[in-house]
């Protein structure tokens, strides 16, 4: 079981085109410290109800492992190099985070509003997987940093995730894309996901949540 390890809130802040972003890596323990101690604190106005699931396409996995020791170019960059991207695009956030196969990267801050699908942006965090999954594999470890974080998140607004409030991106009306790719149907996310939260918060001892449903 994992239990949570206590973790300074030193974000890289980054802003590009009005988009303001909170960059830092946590392993799973950290991120459920973070969670808990930090950024349930911080949530205000914006309720969240659930989670869209991504994959980031561009950058694929291969590249994303090989421009660090290739090129220089660590987590914080890479998420750096995509935000003239999204402000040509007209977005005035990202997601919420990004799950390589080491950490889970937040960058929209958990506590603001998002921006990752039209329509769900108004009421969803973000997760992107980084990897284009329509020719990559999502590995097991990754796999699991994505439930664990997803628990997380679930227990932060105090109740499991449903087929109605755990989406994938092409469910979104406007999409027109496979996002977020060949990840496995989004029952097995449902049912790993809350295993993961009776795991992390047994008799369902979440944490002070935003809405308890």
């Amino acid at each position: 079981m994992i239990k949570p390890v206590s973790v300074l809130y030193k974000p890289r802040k980054l802003s590009y085109g009005g988009i303001n972003l909170e960059v830092q890596g946590f392993t799973p323990a950290q991120f459920i410290y973070f969670t808990e101690e930090i950024a349930a604190k911080k949530m205000s106005a914006w309720r969240p109800r659930g989670v869209v699931l991504h994959c980031t396409a561009q950058p694929d996995l291969k590249t994303w492992d090989e421009d660090k020791p290739k090129r220089g170019i660590d987590e914080v960059q890479r998420i750096a190099n995509m935000m003239p991207r999204w402000a040509n695009a007209g977005f005035k956030a990202s997601p919420h985070l990004f799950i390589d196969r080491e950490e889970i990267w937040t960058a929209t801050p958990l506590w603001r509003k998002g921006t990752h699908a039209k329509s769900f942006n108004a009421t969803y965090w973000g997760i992107e997987i980084v990897g284009d999954f329509t020719r990559e594999t999502l590995s097991d470890g990754q796999r699991d940093l994505v439930v664990t974080a997803a628990a997380a998140l679930y227990a932060m607004i105090g109740h499991e995730p449903t087929p109605q409030n755990l989406k994938y991106h092409r469910e979104e009306p406007r999409a027109f894309k496979p996002c977020p790719g060949n990840i496995g149907p989004k029952e097995w996310w449902d049912k790993a996901i809350e295993q993961r939260m009776a795991e992390l918060f047994p008799g369902d001892d979440y944490r002070p949540g935003l809405t308890r449903a």
